[in-house]
């Protein structure tokens, strides 16, 4: 990123659709500009998609505005993106007609479900990512609800579920651009070994993603504070993760 250039990004999304087969069709599609130059507000975007469903001439050039914004970030955040919503995204745009290269969203892409996975051999949800990091979070749906939603024309239900998890997602960002994110590998109740505790840490360019092992002090979950995502987010990247290594 060039000295002074407070318009780089990074993309924060989430997606939702009317299944998880390869035929089934984007919904809604919601982000959020995390700006990586310090003092510009983060941005919000939503589309909503199922009401332009077949409109060529309107759902194109939706799918070209989402397009613009993956391929203009510095890096693209998701949960499991990498498996289901970049390839989702990819056959939006390849059935609208609009050029998309999905390798290059996948060369920059921060999914912190894969990371965690290869790291600890667990798949972990967000939900549980949260509870790890005392993250307060109520959620108001779940991923069967958003497909009534989309079905039964409730606009409104849908994109709040689908931005509240861009929120969260951004909430476990920030967390992590300070070095704070706590992962844990869960054992077996009967195993030999004690569970291990992990920090993910993102630099402050976010060019480089780091997974350290956690000191003992602080590492149940327990004695960590719970904090809602606006004490979070208000704490911002202060700090960077990677400053002395």
């Amino acid at each position: 990123m060039a000295a002074g250039d407070t318009g780089a990004y990074v993309f924060v999304f989430d997606i939702e659709t009317t299944g998880l087969d390869k035929c089934d069709e984007v919904t809604a599609v919601c982000g959020l500009l995390h700006f990586c130059a310090g003092g510009r507000e983060p941005e919000e975007r939503r589309y909503n998609v199922v009401e332009l469903l077949g409109d060529r001439a309107r759902e194109g050039p939706l799918c070209a505005e989402v397009v613009r914004l993956l391929d203009g970030a510095r890096r693209i955040v998701s949960y499991n993106g990498e498996h289901f919503d970049l390839p989702f995204l990819a056959r939006w745009a390849a059935r609208t007609g609009v050029a998309a290269d999905i390798s290059a969203w996948q060369a920059k892409s921060l999914d912190y479900y894969r990371v965690i996975l290869e790291r600890t051999g667990q798949s972990y949800k967000m939900q549980g990512l949260c509870l790890e990091n005392a993250l307060a979070v109520e959620k108001n749906g779940s991923g069967l609800d958003a497909v009534r939603w989309a079905r039964t024309g409730e606009w409104d239900k849908l994109m709040r579920y689908c931005m509240q998890d861009v929120r969260v997602l951004h909430a476990l960002l920030v967390l992590s651009t300070r070095g704070e994110l706590r992962v844990r590998q869960r054992r077996a109740a009967n195993s030999a070994y004690t569970c291990t505790h992990w920090t993910l840490a993102v630099c402050e360019d976010f060019a480089q993603v780091h997974v350290r092992v956690a000191t003992a002090q602080g590492a149940a979950a327990g004695s960590v504070p719970r904090v809602s995502l606006s004490e979070v987010l208000a704490l911002g990247a202060e700090s960077s993760a990677c400053a002395g290594g």
